[in-house]
Parts: structure tokens; sequence; C-alpha cells
């Protein structure tokens, strides 16, 4: 008898304990989610061409290209730069046009802003210009 009260007991309070438990890890995902919700609205154009050709990337990624292409624009019309340029250059990649890739590579390498700290990046985009150029010239 008295183990059998111990064990409702014991089972009780693990209940408790759990829905406690639950309802703080919900409040807590809630609240992360407003927070998220909050920072997108107080994004500035500077960031919202990133979160444009972020989205753009990652249709292209999962073939998702009519999608992409959209994106990619917006983020070009916000605020064109070389990050969006080559992101539109590896969607004409996707898509089989190597014509306009190469011509997006070159434009990302034009807008590119050396701080000195990107050098890779310049290279991965010179890299992309030739690779698409050679292919391009096989072709022929």
């Amino acid at each position: 008898m008295k183990y059998r009260v111990i064990k409702q007991l014991f089972l009780s309070f693990t209940l408790i304990l759990l829905f406690l438990t639950s309802s703080l890890v919900s409040a807590s995902i809630y609240h992360g989610k407003q927070d998220k919700v909050t920072s997108k609205k107080n994004t500035s154009e500077k960031e919202e061409w990133l979160h444009y050709a972020n989205s753009a990337k990652q249709c292209i990624e999962a073939s998702n290209l009519m999608d992409a292409l959209e994106l990619i624009d917006i983020s070009i019309e916000i605020n064109k730069n070389s990050t969006n340029l080559e992101i539109k250059g590896d969607y004409y990649t996707s898509m089989g046009n190597l014509t306009k890739a190469f011509e997006h590579y070159q434009l990302a390498i034009q807008h590119f802003n050396n701080n000195g700290n990107n050098n890779i990046m310049l290279k991965t985009l010179h890299n992309k210009a030739n690779l698409t150029k050679n292919t391009l010239s096989l072709k022929k």
C-alpha cells in the first residue's frame, strides 16, 4: 500500500515536471520565433539584399530555379554587388546557359569590393569565370 502511494506520487510529480518543462520549452521556442520575426522586420536594406541572395542560392541548390531567378533579381534590384551577381551566374550555370553565366561572373568580378580580406572569394570568382569560359570554348 505504501509502495503504491509513493509510486503514484512519483508518477504525478514526474508528469507535473514534464508538463512544466514542455511549457517552458514551448515558451522559449515561441519567443525565439518572435525574436526572429522582429529582427527580420528590423532588417535594413543592406541586409535585405543578402536575405534574398541567400534564399536564391538555397533555391538553386534545391533545383527550384523559377523561385531562384525571382529572388536573385530582387536582391540585385536592392543592391547590385559581386555576391548576388555570382549567384545569378550560378543560376545560369544551373540552367545550362553558360554564356549568361560567364557574363555574370565577369560582372561579379568587376563589382568585387576588395577590402583585402576576400582574396579567396575573388579567386573563386575567377575560377568560375575561367571554367565557364573553357567549357564554352569546348562546346564550339
